[in-house]
């Protein structure tokens, strides 16, 4: 599937949100900022889980998209961008926070900023583990995070450690690897 194909069809749902109700009101400009941004993430993700393929897991009928700690905004606009599009891989969605110790059910794992030592023992931990790790801190694709966004020029883009991703049995297209900037763990 090309990301044209993908893109096109959910620009509508993307820009019925941004503009709805649904996000307005907020007390003020940057909490209506913050918001978007979070929307246009979980559009993101959900684009970009288009293009791994993950192992058989097993046989529920759950795909978790898990934010690690308490992220209560950004896991109203996921909750709010899914209501949109609630099955992948025919599968329900559920939205779930989670700790460390309770990510084994996890498809996808959004990771907030985290201390220098957190982020270490939390890649350590999830390494050979199918669970595609997204985050949108500098230098966490270099650490192992398999998908880390970041802006350019006012645009969302991404980065991907691929060799990560496949330590953890994850497949990713070449067609998302082409748009993507390919970036190595330090050291």
């Amino acid at each position: 599937m090309s990301l044209k194909k993908l893109y096109f069809p959910h620009i509508a749902v993307f820009l019925a949100l941004l503009t709805s109700g649904f996000i307005l009101p907020y007390a003020n400009a940057e909490e209506e900022l913050e918001a978007r941004e979070y929307l246009l993430k979980a559009k993101v993700i959900h684009s970009i889980s288009h293009f791994i393929t993950w192992p058989q897991k097993s046989k529920t009928n759950k795909f978790n998209l898990c934010i690690l700690g308490e992220k209560p905004e950004f896991k109203q606009a996921l909750k709010l961008f899914y209501q949109h599009t609630p099955l992948f891989e025919n599968k329900n969605i559920d939205i779930v926070s989670t700790g460390l110790d309770t990510v084994d059910n996890c498809s996808i794992l959004f990771i907030p900023e985290l201390s220098h030592s957190e982020l270490l023992t939390t890649v350590a931990r999830l390494k050979h583990k199918p669970i595609l790790l997204f985050s949108d801190n500098i230098g966490y694709a270099e650490q192992g995070i398999h998908v880390n966004l970041y802006v350019d020029n006012n645009k969302v883009r991404f980065e991907v450690n691929f060799e990560a991703s496949k330590i953890a049995g994850l497949d990713m297209s070449s067609q998302l690897l082409r748009l993507a900037k390919i970036v190595k763990d330090k050291g």
